[in-house]
């Protein structure tokens, strides 16, 4: 089994592909909508993320794909976790108030833990 330490991609690549018509195909990729959400208080954030993937069972532990530099990612760090849910075909207004298409207030039931992330009950 190869393990990738490091990899780093060459900054002068060009695929001559616009950036649009590769977020558009992306937006088709089937997948489900998950939420990655973080933080205490009225220090929450969330988003829907479809690039999610289990990588072991043991220790339980899944890679989502967020932008590093993104508020949310500094506020994982800085937790030192998430919390991860799937969303079933009938939740798609909870996933378009956590990607920005809805309103946040959309009657969500947030649950916070002294210990933990946020927990969403639908």
């Amino acid at each position: 089994m190869t393990v990738v330490q490091h990899l780093e991609l060459d900054p002068r690549f060009e695929s001559g592909i616009e950036m649009q018509d590769f977020r558009n195909a992306m937006a088709s990729l089937a997948a489900i909508a998950c939420l990655v959400t973080a933080g205490e208080g009225a220090a929450r954030l969330g988003r829907t993320v479809t690039a999610a993937m289990l990588l072991t069972g043991t220790p339980p532990t899944i890679l989502v794909s967020i932008d590093a530099t993104s508020a949310l990612a500094v506020l994982i760090r800085k937790r030192a976790g998430f919390s991860f849910a799937m969303l079933a075909v009938g939740q798609r207004d909870i996933a378009d108030a956590f990607a920005g298409n809805a309103r946040r207030s959309s009657g969500l039931n947030r649950e916070a833990e002294a210990v933990a992330p946020p927990v969403i009950r639908v």
